[in-house]
């Protein structure tokens, strides 16, 4: 048994003492550590009420300032929660609309909200309070309100009924009992998104391109007192529109991922004539390409404020919020209060020339503000606005750090234990997070590799690392403060997921085409100590995507799986052992033949080598989702392993000396009920004396001391890594020095 430390002896001591009579044996394992991993909401819509109070929904509320609210929350002026109202819709809320007696309609994808069954659209009162006369039914969710012809209002998503009539993802209802307008009954092909009302006619927008009969892409508009058929107007975007805006008369806007409207050019938003549909070109807000508007609002001075995903807007530097002339689409000096480490969703007019921006980031004006913020006018932030909106983070990946104890986590998440931590964090004895040790990244950290210097490579979508433009792979120096090595850049032109260090080099896979200077595609070598490209190490693929895996046998051969039919010209299915010498040499003998999916991980254990994915079959027999090979010779398959995935698949293997952990996106092995992380003996069987408990998915694996480590998207029986015993009688300290 392990051995601890005196006060935890005397501890147990004292324990025994009290509860020998009754249990005459040792505690439960202690579960470490308990890191509270959070990241900012993905926030779908926001509503101000006429008393000033706010309104939030999101496909993913789990927190609001620290405290459960679930999906909808209902805030102060000042940001702070107003605890008295919590509704608790048991899915996400896609619209909010709010209408002039401040009657608040909610919709969504729920059956549950305040306890009462709704599906997909609620009302409450003034007060707060859910109305019981309005229940209208759908059997879609609602994504999009707005007012209808005077006693109704519109909805659209993804239903094709509303009270058991046909409504194909557009209709409207009574405000009285919730009952269809059936004269009103457009049929759209695809899901609705937005929806204004201008006057008598209502704009649609969404991913459809028929409605009835009528050709119409992504944008239509049809009279209110029709039969939702489309009128004439045709603005012939080429991508979606996810956001209309009345103008002056006779104008309208439009936002969205377009970059045409018509035959021209006009990328994220352009403002269009009501009458025709044609672009006004005197109006050209100028955003560089991979630009999107999720949302319009009117300033109320003649401009317009866009939230999105963007750099620049208005021919000057705006990330991601910007104040547009409504004439020229110019950017408006002096407004810049720039949404970093995510991007807006929503835009909300207070009421004194200020607007409340929301959606899914962590940094709003260079403060920390997550979900939502407060911006004044002349585009300062709000400082004194304390609103948090967060969901659970998650951990792809676990290193242990050379030396001291302490582990580097890279993920999805804005917070680690209250410290703003994007994407990356130290753990350090005793199961603290690094208070000096900051390395944000402005998107996910997939790859992590350590080396004996203490030095971390990580990979993944990142563009930036801190305040260093870095894209997809970079090195963190052995500091303190975990700071970029600026000295080593390979530069690859796409993101990099899988990474691996070997003495020889580090290994990127990813769907690069340039990478350490030089010309390669898929994988490449690159040196750690110039961060160049080894171009006499080039694997060439044919078919499929690329490698999604990679692992090094004890002889020093790399394995790489994934999709592709062919490397360097050898015919090999999803797998294949190429050598790590000067040239990429492929053993034409070791041909898995991996078929019906594809592997996502491998380990290797001596002469074993592990394959976990979505596979059907291997070298001709049946395997689902598990295989064990031979590392050399033909790659002979182990005919006696035969475990079989229920779910979908594993995301780590980790052969150890008491059993195989599998851990990953799955209910069991065996037909067990054992998900997510399960322990094989070496014949394959599940073993159920060992069960961990852990509800939800698991990324990877480590192996520490008398231990093993898991990182996932879990929440019990700890958020996100727990530190597992591999013995059920093993007690730990809270710590991961004990």
């Amino acid at each position: 048994m392990k051995s601890v430390r005196p006060q935890v002896a005397a501890l147990i001591v004292v324990l025994a003492l009290s509860f020998a009579p009754a249990c005459a044996q040792m505690p439960p394992p202690r579960y470490t550590p308990d890191v509270d991993l959070t990241e900012a909401s993905y926030v779908r819509t926001v509503a101000h009420l006429p008393n000033g109070k706010i309104v939030v929904g999101a496909n993913d509320l789990q927190r609001v300032n620290g405290f459960a609210q679930t999906n909808l929350a209902r805030l102060n002026a000042d940001g702070s929660l107003d605890a008295s109202w919590n509704p608790a819709p048991n899915s996400g809320v896609g619209a909010l609309y709010v209408d002039a007696a401040g009657m608040l309609y909610v919709g969504g994808f729920f059956t549950s909200i305040s306890g009462q069954p709704r599906t997909s659209l609620a009302r409450y009162n003034a007060a707060g309070v859910l109305d019981d006369t309005f229940h209208p039914q759908f059997d879609g969710g609602v994504n999009a309100i707005a007012p209808g012809l005077p006693g109704t209002i519109c909805v659209g998503g993804t239903f094709t009924h509303i009270n058991a009539s046909t409504h194909n993802r557009l209709g409207c209802v009574s405000v009285v009992d919730g009952s269809e307008v059936a004269a009103f009954a457009p049929d759209v092909n695809n899901i609705v998104i937005a929806l204004t009302t201008v006057g008598n006619n209502l704009y649609v927008a969404g991913y459809f391109s028929m409605i009835g009969s009528t050709a119409r892409f992504a944008v239509a508009r049809m009279p209110l007192n029709g039969n939702g058929t489309p009128d004439a107007w045709d603005a012939k975007v080429n991508a979606s529109v996810y956001a209309i805006l009345p103008g002056a008369p006779g104008e309208i806007y439009l936002g969205g991922g377009f970059s045409f409207v018509g035959a021209t050019p006009r990328r994220g938003v352009a403002k269009l004539n009501d009458t025709t549909g044609a672009p006004i070109t005197a109006f050209d807000a100028q955003p560089p390409s991979l630009s999107s508007a999720f949302d319009l609002l009117s300033d109320g001075a003649g401009g317009l404020i866009v939230a999105g995903s963007f750099t620049a807007l208005g021919g000057q530097p705006r990330l991601n919020i910007a104040r547009l002339d409504a004439t020229t689409g110019n950017a408006i000096a002096g407004f810049d209060p720039g949404i970093d480490y995510g991007y807006a969703t929503r835009l909300a007019a207070v009421g004194d020339g200020s607007y409340l921006v929301a959606g899914q980031f962590s940094s709003l004006g260079g403060g920390e503000h997550l979900g939502i913020g407060h911006v004044f006018g002349d585009g300062s932030v709000d400082a004194l606005f304390g609103a948090s909106l967060e969901t659970r983070g998650y951990a792809y990946a676990i290193r242990q750090m050379p030396g001291n104890g302490a582990f580097v986590v890279a993920g999805h998440f804005s917070r680690a234990n209250g410290l703003i931590r994007r994407n990356l964090f130290k753990l350090s004895p005793p199961n603290r997070v690094d208070p000096n040790w900051i390395a944000h990244t402005n998107a996910d950290v997939y790859g992590l590799e350590t080396d004996a210097l203490g030095r971390v490579y990580i990979s993944g979508y990142f563009t930036r690392v801190g305040n260093n433009a870095r894209s997809y792979l970079a090195r963190l120096q052995n500091t303190s403060d975990g700071a970029l090595d600026l000295g080593w850049s390979p530069q690859p032109n796409s993101p990099v997921t899988p990474i691996l260090l070997r003495p020889e080099g580090l290994y990127a896979a990813g769907g690069f085409s340039t990478i350490g200077g030089g010309s390669q595609s898929l994988l490449a070598r690159v040196s750690t100590v110039t961060g160049n490209l080894d171009t006499g190490w080039k694997p060439t693929f044919g078919g499929g995507y690329g490698v999604s895996a990679m692992a090094a046998t004890d002889t020093g051969d790399l394995l790489l799986a994934g999709s592709f039919t062919s490397v360097n010209a050898t015919a090999t299915s999803g797998a294949a052992k190429v050598g790590t010498g000067a040239s990429a040499v492929v053993d034409p003998a070791w041909l898995p033949n991996v078929k019906g999916g594809y592997v996502y991980r491998i380990a290797v254990d001596g002469d074993d080598v592990y394959f976990g994915g979505t596979f059907t079959s291997v070298q001709g027999d049946p395997r689902i989702g598990l295989a064990r090979l031979s590392a050399s010779g033909a790659a002979a398959l182990d005919a006696g392993w035969a475990p079989a995935i229920d779910g979908y698949y594993p995301y780590a293997i980790l052969p150890q000396p008491e059993g195989i952990y599998v851990a990953g996106y799955f209910t069991g092995i065996n037909g067990s009920g054992v998900g997510y992380l399960t322990r094989l003996d070496k014949s394959g069987e599940v073993d159920k004396s060992w069960q961990p408990g852990i509800d939800y998915i698991v990324y990877d694996l480590l192996r520490y001391r008398e231990s093993v480590i898991a990182a996932g998207y879990f929440r019990v029986p700890h958020d996100g890594i727990v530190r597992v015993p591999v013995a059920g009688d093993t007690l730990f300290v809270d710590d991961f020095d004990g």
